[in-house]
């Protein structure tokens, strides 16, 4: 998961050779500064969505800044390893800070609230049940459309079996092509939790055309059995579970979400749908009053797995400045714990139209950037909040700008365990 490219910097030392020369009253020594060594970053920068965002400022202290091409990509040549990287957003007046960074080829999120949507089409049609409609109380069908592109999912009538999915999005070509999966089960009304599962089925080669809707998505299901699925959760010291969230992994990308256990007790047993080959995805999450949440994932469970183990890391606990600080500066050092096995994002944000900051760093603190040259200089006597995310399992800042980016590599459903930690909000007034 750590994987590092790149070549390391490091600092050529020059000993300094005394020579004593015989009959002299005094030595003589030279000496040589220090020279250190350059890389080219070749890397590129995407959206939340995986795509490549073009045509924005990519700096390093000390060099002229770049535009990235239409591809998201950019170079930098003569970068002292290790270096900070920021990209500059600003449509959005926010700048994304990366430090420490060694790798040649970082993936830098471009941290958008809303993206834009490039294509969207509906998706309709009915399942057909492994038994009758309608349901009778206490049983659901959940229908989910999976594509390397998107995944999206509808609860189908219960009278009927329709279905009607709006507006799926998705990137990249005018169409996308994927399968249909059905699952059907019966629940406890007053837990909701699942008592049995009675149905399952499938149905490849659905293609969805931008602007368009397919009402050819039907989908038959077939008998299944149920299976159990249990195991232990163990929040941090002090910590309490809200929630524990079991769904089903589908097409490599999709989710159907299974329950979700509202108890905090840490122990569970859940009834499973016995599928060959299908794993479960198992989220829980907890927090600490006055501290902050944490969630943690593990993947690639077996839905009738026993003894399944998932500890929880503490989130970052903020230290200073204390709440309410008043005449924060850029010099002013923001701190906070560790958050175990990851990284961490400070997030600094003010009153809207005002700059804002996301530092990305393996290191438990920071200070604002100033970037006054891009136009997002630290404003004066302006309120504003900070908070600090952790997340795992990136032990560094070149394990976090990996193909994927560091959002993209936790998008549920991952592949490998993870956890994200949110501490508290703190507020600070700039000074005068």
């Amino acid at each position: 998961m750590h994987h590092k490219s790149g070549i390391l910097g490091g600092l050529i030392l020059a000993v300094a050779l005394g020579v004593m020369f015989l009959g002299c009253s005094k030595d003589e020594s030279s000496t040589s500064p220090p020279a250190a060594t350059t890389i080219t970053v070749t890397g590129k920068v995407v959206n939340v969505n995986n795509r490549p965002v073009s045509g924005v400022p990519v700096v390093v202290a000390g060099i002229p800044s770049v535009n990235t091409d239409a591809n998201g990509a950019f170079t930098i040549a003569g970068v002292t390893s290790p270096y900070s990287i920021t990209v500059i957003d600003g449509t959005n007046k926010q700048a994304i800070v990366y430090r420490g960074l060694t790798r040649t080829d970082p993936t830098l999120e471009y941290i958008e609230f809303n993206p834009s949507t490039n294509h969207t089409a509906g998706l309709s049609g009915k399942i057909y049940p492994a038994t009758n409609y309608p349901e009778p109380l206490g049983r659901k069908t959940q229908v989910a459309f999976v594509s390397p592109e998107v995944t999206r999912s509808a609860l189908a009538n219960g009278t009927t079996g329709a279905y009607t999915m709006v507006a799926v999005p998705w990137y990249g070509s005018s169409t996308t092509a994927g399968t249909i999966y059905a699952l059907q089960w019966s629940y406890n009304t007053t837990t909701s939790l699942p008592t049995e599962y009675n149905g399952y089925g499938s149905r490849s080669g659905i293609t969805l055309l931008d602007a368009t809707n397919n009402p050819n998505g039907n989908d038959t299901m077939s008998v299944l059995t149920s299976g159990s699925f249990s195991g232990t959760a163990t929040p941090a010291a002090n910590y309490t579970i809200s929630t524990k969230t079991l769904s089903l992994k589908v097409g490599g990308t999709g989710i159907i979400e299974l329950l979700t256990d509202g108890t905090s007790t840490g122990s569970f047993t859940y009834v499973t749908p016995a599928i060959a080959g299908a794993t479960l995805y198992l989220q829980v999450t907890a927090a600490k009053t006055g501290v902050g949440a944490v969630t943690a994932v593990k993947a690639g469970l077996d839905p009738n797995a026993s003894g399944v183990s998932i500890s929880m890391p503490a989130a970052p606990e903020l230290s200073l400045p204390i709440n309410g600080t008043t005449g924060v500066t850029k010099s002013t050092l923001f701190s906070w714990t560790p958050f175990t096995g990851g990284v961490h994002m400070l997030w600094v944000t003010g009153p809207a139209g005002k700059p804002r900051y996301y530092i990305i760093t393996a290191a438990v603190g920071d200070s604002i950037p100033d970037l006054a040259s891009a136009g997002l200089g630290l404003p004066l006597s302006t309120n504003y909040s900070w908070e600090v995310y952790g997340f795992a399992p990136y032990a560094s800042t070149d394990g976090a700008t990996g193909p994927n980016g560091f959002l993209g590599g936790l998008t549920a459903p991952s592949a490998t365990d993870v956890s994200i930690g949110l501490s508290i909000s703190r507020t600070f007034t700039t000074a005068p």
